[in-house]
């Protein structure tokens, strides 16, 4: 059920609906929305309804997570035209017509359980999708496990292939995402355990990328991956790094790897770079001052390492070759290879013992 009421220059919606499923169960959601109040008799189109909006959901899925949630703050909503015809028996025009949302800042917050656990989160929402300015998201997430504090901001981009139409529906944004930064800390509940860090994500091509057509040479993302940050533990060992991850062709990559390792006082450093030679090759190459050693292997992947598995999906190939070698202090000790019966990578030592990774 339903209710709409008008109250000044607001709308207040009350809904308490039910949905049964199949099995008996039944989920429910309750609660009210209050939005500035749009003209419903007479409908103008590109015409902006802003004002103070309260969202106020309480829900119970069967089997599943219960709790509330609540956003409060300003919103703006436009009326777009979805299909206008002519009745010639009535000689009247009809509109099809329906309300999206422009933009929404406020403060958004929620609990609710999910197998046993709790879960919350509290901070502030900022939606303008505009190319010209940043969302986001300020605040704090507590799960069962840890409390992540820190901010999410998204930037979006013009892409031809949207040609003015929203990428959401019910959002007026006909822009995509173009990157996404996360920065801030997750602390353990049950430790001293701290992560802290900032990742960023960006896709190089989003601005041609045509999202639902299917991944070609023609029509790839540009997927830009970075991460840097410190992990501490209660006595105080510290990891600190970075990772990035490039897409640089079609089915091809680059990932970077460097870390220093702080346990007891002593500090040790490890790198990783896997590199695309082609489709179905990758180079890998690890160096750590443990030893000093390092690792150097070529890897084939059968059909490739990304292929289309005929249902519009890539899928990871399978390890059909292996080669390489293993240095300590700049001299050979081992080659790398595929176990021949079990198929695994294997380091075969100049000493006669094996083993596999």
């Amino acid at each position: 059920m339903v209710t709409r009421e008008v109250v000044g220059e607001n709308d207040h919606f009350t809904f308490d609906l039910r949905y049964k499923k199949a099995d008996d169960e039944t989920d429910t959601y309750e609660g009210m929305l209050i939005q500035p109040s749009l003209n419903l008799s007479e409908p103008e189109p590109g015409k902006a309804y802003s004002g103070h909006s309260e969202y106020q959901i309480n829900f119970a899925i069967a089997n599943g997570p219960s709790g509330a949630l609540q956003l409060v703050g300003d919103s703006t909503q436009m009326m777009i035209i979805e299909e206008e015809y002519y009745d010639e028996e009535y000689d009247e025009t009809y509109l099809e017509y329906d309300y999206i949302m422009v933009e929404t800042t406020g403060n958004a917050s929620g609990n609710f359980t999910y197998n046993g656990g709790a879960y919350a989160f509290d901070g502030t929402v900022r939606f303008l999708f505009d190319q010209n300015k940043e969302d986001s998201f300020v605040g704090t997430f507590t799960t069962p496990e840890a409390v992540i504090d820190g901010e999410v901001r998204l930037t979006y981009v013009a892409n031809e292939s949207l040609a003015g139409k929203p990428l959401f529906e019910g959002y007026a944004c006909d822009l995509v995402p173009n990157k996404l930064t996360v920065n801030g800390s997750l602390a353990d509940r049950a430790s001293d355990l701290l992560l802290a860090g900032t990742f960023k994500l960006e896709l190089k091509n989003a601005a041609t990328f045509n999202f639902s057509d299917q991944y070609t040479a023609s029509n790839r993302p540009g997927v830009e991956l970075n991460f840097s940050g410190t992990l501490c533990n209660e006595v105080n060992n510290q990891l600190a790094g970075t990772l990035s991850f490039e897409e640089t062709e079609f089915k091809c990559f680059e990932v970077n790897v460097d870390y220093d390792l702080t346990s007891d006082g002593v500090q040790r450093k490890i790198s990783l770079n896997a590199t695309s030679a082609n489709e179905s090759e990758i180079k890998i190459g690890i160096i750590s001052d443990w030893g000093p050693a390092q690792l150097n292997m070529n890897l084939g992947f059968t059909p490739g390492f990304l292929y289309d598995n005929g249902f519009g999906d890539l899928d990871v190939g399978t390890l059909d070759t292996l080669s390489g070698n293993v240095l300590v202090n700049g001299v050979e000790v081992g080659e790398i290879c595929l176990h021949e019966t079990f198929k695994v990578p294997m380091v075969k030592y100049h000493d006669g013992t094996s083993e596999t990774f």
